[in-house]
């Protein structure tokens, strides 16, 4: 089969919980070479069984698609060829998945297929018992567990959804006090207009009127979760090239309200060296 069509009933298969075909496909040596798709999938439509079959084979979250051999492929000719139809993979069954209201991620921006979507399509209102699963059995790497909790808390922070910061913290609660995070562009699939690799950044993007209601939302994440804010995102934002006083007078004042030791830190705030 081609590896189009051996990704699409994968992907059917973990839609449908077929934990079986899932275990099939995977061992029966056709290319299928984005598996990380079909768990992104699995965990949006709170499918367990599939999701826990494909993790135990090894499958992550990973950005980029496996090195499957294809008759006179080369990486361009690939990577083209993944970009065609990884829109169409994240499009099956979505209309059935419940998100956030209208907050929803759109199929990915051409030229950012890899930019975080995995991430941005797997959160969703019913993801909870796949989740629990996989942290139940250890099968989610830190990196996975950290990005898919970024994505729960941007709903939280950004439209206080009360369900999936529900999720954000149960995924936060499996983390240590620094979690590795990958960067995920939102802005590439329709969830905001910014990128982050850090709770704090959720709030930070803000402009300065909307500080004071951001930061105490991904703090509540943090403090329930256990993990830190960033204080080398925090100085940066208060010491960068360009002066902005007004963000600047506002965050100081956001970041009193919540308190600097969520920051790790003990204070005084950094300050803008003068010239």
């Amino acid at each position: 089969m081609r590896p189009e069509d051996v990704m699409t009933r994968l992907v059917l298969a973990a839609l449908a919980d077929d934990a079986e075909a899932c275990a099939e496909l995977l061992s029966s040596g056709e290319p299928a070479e984005m598996p990380a798709v079909a768990l992104s999938r699995a965990i949006a439509a709170g499918s367990s069984r599939a999701a826990l079959a494909l993790a135990g084979w090894g499958v992550t979250l990973a950005p980029y698609p496996e090195a499957v051999i294809v008759p006179g492929d080369t990486l361009a000719r690939r990577e083209g060829r993944v970009r065609g139809y990884l829109r169409d993979l994240l499009a099956l069954g979505s209309g059935r998945l419940e998100f956030c209201g209208r907050h929803r991620p759109r199929r990915p921006a051409p030229g950012h297929e890899f930019s975080g979507c995995l991430y941005l399509h797997a959160i969703s209102r019913a993801s909870g018992p796949a989740l629990r699963v996989l942290l139940d059995a250890n099968l989610l790497s830190a990196r996975d567990r950290a990005g898919l909790m970024l994505v729960a808390a941007n709903y939280w922070v950004s439209w206080r959804d009360e369900g999936l910061l529900e999720t954000a913290v149960l995924l936060a609660r499996s983390l240590g006090e620094r979690p590795p995070y990958p960067t995920i562009d939102f802005k590439s699939c329709g969830l905001g207009s910014y990128i982050a690799s850090d709770l704090f950044d959720l709030a930070a993007c803000r402009p300065a009127t909307w500080l004071g209601s951001y930061l105490p939302r991904a703090e509540r994440v943090a403090r329930e979760g256990g993990v830190l804010l960033s204080y080398a995102h925090l100085a940066s934002c208060l010491t960068g090239a360009v002066r902005r006083p007004r963000y600047e007078a506002e965050l100081r004042r956001a970041v009193g309200e919540v308190g600097l030791d969520l920051f790790g830190a003990t204070g005084p705030l950094p300050k803008r060296p003068r010239l």
